[in-house]
């Protein structure tokens, strides 16, 4: 976004309005993939699963969810790998 500061005109409102709309779009995604994994596994602390899970892989918390939300991960595969950890209890 920082980039974008040094824009002008209609360029940079295009560029601005785009990359709103992609941030917007990741919120809703984590949202649903949060709801998924938290109806799924009947658990509250959905998110930091999702988070920590995303962090042991490598992956963005983006990527995740919207692997979530096509069912390409499923909720269950986060919990095994929770419980699959040296250090959980």
């Amino acid at each position: 976004m920082l980039e974008l500061t040094h824009e002008r005109g209609e360029h940079r409102v295009g560029r601005l309005s785009e990359r709103t709309l992609t941030l917007l779009n990741d919120r809703v995604h984590i949202g649903q993939a949060t709801g998924i994994v938290a109806g799924t596994l009947d658990i509250s602390p959905a998110r930091a699963l999702i988070d920590d899970h995303a962090r042991r892989l490598g992956v963005t918390l983006r990527v995740l969810a919207r692997s979530i939300t096509d069912g390409s991960v499923r909720p269950t595969e986060l919990l095994m790998a929770e419980t699959q950890r040296p250090d959980a209890p």
